[in-house]
């Protein structure tokens, strides 16, 4: 009977042995604590390593920009572009687009403008997107741009740090407004006291400029430049006002008091803004004759 007895003790260890090990999926992963001889199967992410979950969403960033496509008249006007942003895993704040052009002239920043992205100003909201529409300005000539091809960079930025950039190509042209046609009169020009009639057509590529643009003659000969006549541009839109398009102004000049003399001369005409800035100018050659 005592052997018997043994025998069903060392029955009944190895059946718990047995159970125990299917209830801990018999499998050599994973050590259980207190015993170095059984093991049981380590799930994913049981043993401190890492798991399956979702992995961390992307980082605030531009993911495209549209500028307007073929020529970029910009040089002494402005155009619109948008960019579109997301949003990182966190809101964000004091955030701003910075865009600017470059060329091997020169370079200038053109737009710099917090973010608007229904959050409040320079709010940019995690796990979001959004578009923005912005204007790019230059003044004319600003900073050695010059027509031509040219580096759109555009930049999201948190202060004073670089978030994002994207680059863009662009061919840039003068866009302010231009002189393109000027008639003095009959010709050839005869030196006479009096005011003569000046015609002079321009062409504005952008809207109405209410900045009192002015027309200003000029004669040119020899090593003198005399300044002849200038008023407000006449347009129908307003004096000084410039529609967009295409425009015929009149206007008059005058030789009194001018020290020119007959023979070959250049009529310049320039335009310019309230602030006495240039914005286009244009020439042709002309013959001054004494009165008969």
């Amino acid at each position: 009977m005592r052997s018997l007895s043994k025998r069903a003790a060392s029955v009944l260890v190895l059946v718990a042995l047995a159970l125990g090990a299917c209830d801990d999926h018999l499998n050599p992963t994973k050590p259980v604590p207190g015993d170095p001889n059984r093991f049981i199967t380590c799930d994913p992410g049981c043993g401190g390593g890492g798991g399956g979950g979702s992995p961390p969403p992307p980082p605030a960033a531009i993911t495209g920009a549209t500028v307007p496509p073929g020529t970029w008249y910009i040089i002494g006007g402005a155009v619109s572009y948008s960019v579109n942003i997301r949003g990182g895993p966190s809101t964000l704040t004091s955030v701003w687009v910075s865009a600017a052009l470059s060329q091997p002239t020169g370079g200038l920043v053109v737009t710099s403008a917090w973010v608007s992205c229904g959050s409040g100003t320079g709010v940019l909201p995690g796990i979001s997107t959004c578009t923005m529409t912005l204007p790019a300005a230059v003044t004319a000539g600003g900073l050695g741009l010059v027509p031509g091809p040219a580096i759109f960079k555009l930049d999201l930025k948190q202060g004073s740090t670089t978030l994002s950039t994207q680059l863009r190509s662009v061919t840039i042209e003068n866009a302010a407004p231009q002189v393109i046609g000027i008639n003095p009169g009959a010709s050839p020009l005869v030196i006479t006291v009096g005011a003569k009639s000046l015609t002079t057509t321009l062409y504005n590529p952008f809207g109405s400029r209410p900045d009192l643009i002015q027309v200003n003659a000029y004669i040119r000969q020899n090593s003198q430049r005399v300044w002849v006549g200038g008023q407000p541009v006449n347009c129908g839109s307003g004096l000084g006002v410039l529609p967009s398009g295409w425009c015929t102004t009149s206007g008059s000049y005058s030789f009194s008091g001018t020290t020119l003399v007959p023979g070959p001369a250049i009529f310049e005409v320039e335009l310019v803004n309230g602030q006495n800035l240039l914005q286009d100018s244009n020439s042709i050659n002309v013959t001054l004759v004494a009165p008969p």
